[in-house]
C-alpha cells in the first residue's frame, strides 16, 4: 500500500501502469481507515474507488491528508464482503506497507458503497485477491515512484 502515487501532478486524475486495465469503478464510496501506525493516517473519506488489473485505488473527493490510497492486490490480507441486513455493503480487510513505501505497518481499511455497486466491485476484488495470493512471487518489485 502507499498513497499519493497513483495520481496525476494535479491531484483529479488517476495514474495506471503501462498495460494496466481499470476493471471497475465507483463513485460515492466511503473509506474508513482504521487505527494504525501511520501519522494522520485514520478516519473517514468520501472518494471514487478503481479497481484495476493490478490494484485498487481510492482517489478522495475533496483533498484530505492523501490524494490517493493504492492497495496492490499481493498487499491485501483478511479481505470479506459483508452484507449486513440493515445499512449498506461493504468490503474490508487489511493492507500491508511495500518495502520503500511511504507507510508501514498494517492499515486495515473498510470500503462501504453507500450506492450499490459493492457485489460486482468485490467478488471480482476478492479473485484477484485470491489469484495473486496463489501466485505471489518471492520479490516483488519496488513500488511505483511518481515522475518528479
Amino acid at each position: 500500500m502507499s498513497i499519493n502515487t497513483a495520481n496525476t501532478p494535479d491531484g483529479r486524475g488517476v495514474l495506471i501502469y503501462n498495460g494496466e486495465v481499470i476493471l471497475v469503478f465507483a463513485r460515492s464510496v466511503v473509506m474508513t481507515i482504521g487505527k494504525n501506525e501511520n501519522q494522520n493516517l485514520e478516519g473517514k473519506f468520501n472518494g471514487v474507488l478503481y479497481l484495476t488489473s493490478h490494484r485498487v485505488i481510492f482517489m478522495p473527493d475533496e483533498l484530505q491528508v492523501f490524494r490517493s490510497f493504492e492497495m496492490p492486490f499481493s498487499s491485501m490480507q483478511d479481505v470479506h464482503l459483508e452484507q449486513p441486513i440493515f445499512g449498506a455493503n461493504y468490503l474490508r480487510g487489511i493492507a500491508v506497507a511495500i518495502p520503500g513505501s511511504q507507510l508501514y505497518g498494517e492499515v486495515p481499511w473498510r470500503l462501504t458503497f453507500n450506492k450499490g455497486g459493492c457485489i460486482d466491485f468485490g467478488r471480482t476484488l476478492l479473485e484477484a485477491v485470491d489469484r495473486a495470493s496463489r501466485f505471489r512471487p518471492n520479490n516483488a518489485p519496488p513500488p511505483y515512484a511518481p515522475p518528479r
